[in-house]
């Protein structure tokens, strides 16, 4: 098994530029994490996501009008889909799609540190002990 170590590379959708970049703000303080993208629209995400560009994406649960978990139910299971909205209901439908997370807005260190585990501990990555990402292939 060859282990490369880099850093978890993520895009970010949400349609609210202040909710999108104060959630960027707060992935930035994660050393093992690369925001690569962030958008407003989920057809900007396919595009990273067709590419094979992405480990993780950070989704709000509407995005224009268009239902980010009918969007995660249409992709694969990698990249990793964590939603990150206001509405605490939809928790069992975000988790129906294979969600590695669920967060509610705003979004608070401790618990991102917890989806951030949760993302770099798994079946096809780690975290070294550097704080960088271990993707085993």
């Amino acid at each position: 098994m060859r282990a490369t170590v880099r850093k978890l590379r993520t895009i970010v959708v949400d349609e609210k530029e202040q909710d999108r970049k104060a959630f960027v703000r707060l992935l930035s303080t994660f050393d093992q994490v690369e925001v690569i993208a962030q958008m407003d629209a989920l057809e900007s995400a396919r595009t990273f996501i067709d590419r094979g560009d992405v480990d993780a994406i950070f989704l709000d649960g509407q995005v224009q009008h268009v239902s980010g978990f009918d969007f995660a139910a249409r992709l694969n299971s990698f990249p990793r889909v964590v939603f990150v909205t206001r509405a605490e209901n939809h928790a069992t439908r975000a988790f129906d799609v294979r969600a590695a997370d669920y967060l509610l807005k705003p979004v608070q260190a401790g618990r991102l540190a917890l989806t951030m585990c949760r993302l770099t501990v798994g079946p096809r990555g780690r975290t070294g002990t550097d704080g960088n990402w271990v993707m085993t292939q």
